[in-house]
């Protein structure tokens, strides 16, 4: 995520009694340019805004480096992280939860070279505080009383101060690339009719961005969603936890929205029922 205040991964890292910390984003090269079905031009120049704030952030507070580089597939991003760690000595690698097994490739390729990954959930709201089989399967039911099953996390300040690794003979790209370098033609053209605020990433853009709605919704006396801030959301600028600490009792709809999005998280952790008739129509075939 790329923020440094409520950053529960940094701070797994940081806790963890490690020696020193290096901090590294691997841009997988696949999944951006004109064809990419995920990566609008739009978004890629809201992501590479966020890197480079994130950068000069992590440099101001902590005179830090973040090591960058580029890798043409996601296996080879995996194989880029573990070679990282050779170069650097690292036995340890903190990386947030992805959805889906979404880590699973770092784990085997990290676990080739006898390195271990702590994957930390860093989007969470809240934890289930009963099991998961007694989630109610409706939003309503969770909504009306959401303490009852889960208790609700709350956002973390900054870290004063991180113990660093000296990066400073570790191959690294001098800035993030540019949208042609990534495969996106005529990029000028296409992001003219974008608000530049809008394609502003980083922690300070999203602080930014939410005092605006805030000030703006006690103007117009009505509430924002948490979509006008889902490019923030997506690239971990601003955590769940700070808006809904932030969401007063008026922002009702913000709220739900959060809640909603929460629901359905810990709706994936519910097992899910063994399909006995699949099994059972194969045996009789």
């Amino acid at each position: 995520n790329l923020r440094l205040s409520d950053n529960r991964t940094l701070a797994a890292a940081a806790n963890a009694g490690q020696t020193a910390l290096a901090f590294a984003y691997i841009l997988d090269a696949s999944t951006f340019g004109d064809k990419a079905p995920f990566m609008s031009i739009s978004k890629a120049a809201f992501l590479v805004s966020a890197i480079e704030a994130f950068r000069e952030h992590l440099a101001h507070t902590y005179g830090a480096s973040l090591i960058l580089r580029v890798a043409g597939t996601h296996s080879d991003a995996a194989t880029s992280v573990a070679q990282l760690c050779t170069e650097l000595g690292t036995q340890t690698v903190y990386a947030q939860a992805q959805e889906q097994g979404g880590s699973d490739a770092l784990s085997i390729v990290l676990g080739e070279h006898g390195i271990v990954l702590h994957t930390v959930q860093d989007d969470a709201l809240c934890e289930l505080s009963v099991p998961s089989e007694q989630l109610p399967s409706s939003f309503f039911q969770f909504r009306e009383s959401p303490e009852r099953f889960a208790k609700f996390l709350h956002p973390r300040a900054r870290l004063r101060a991180l113990n660093l690794l000296d990066v400073g003979a570790i191959d690294s790209l001098k800035t993030v690339p540019s949208l042609f370098e990534l495969g996106y033609s005529n990029a000028a053209h296409r992001l003219a009719p974008f608000r530049s605020e809008s394609l502003t990433g980083g922690e300070l853009a999203a602080e930014r961005e939410l005092r605006r709605l805030e000030q703006r919704s006690i103007a117009e006396s009505r509430t924002f969603c948490a979509c006008e801030l889902s490019l923030w959301l997506e690239c971990g600028c601003i955590s769940a936890r700070q808006l809904f600490a932030r969401a007063r009792a008026s922002h009702r709809k913000l709220r739900h929205e959060l809640l909603w999005n929460e629901f359905w998280r810990l709706r994936d952790q519910v097992p899910r029922l063994q399909p006995t008739r699949a099994v059972a129509l194969a045996r009789s075939c």
